[in-house]
């Protein structure tokens, strides 16, 4: 996997992680059932992303990038 390839992949992971802490910060504040249902599944859509860029990294011997704080 070249350089380029990493980079990305360790962007779209970190995206991925900030969007799921983004997700988890607003549930507890939208009180409209369906508003939560579109959250819950967005969550899930980045966790899997997520996970396959992960996965991804691990198969090229990459790191992880944690998304800023």
């Amino acid at each position: 996997m070249n350089e380029d390839s990493i980079r990305l992949l360790q962007e779209v992971n970190a995206g991925c992680k900030n969007a799921v802490i983004s997700f988890e910060r607003v549930e507890e504040f939208v009180s409209d059932k369906d508003f939560k249902g579109v959250i819950e599944e967005h969550k899930k859509e980045h966790e899997l992303i997520g996970d396959i860029s992960h996965q991804l990294l691990n198969n090229g011997g990459a790191d992880e990038m944690d998304p800023p704080s």
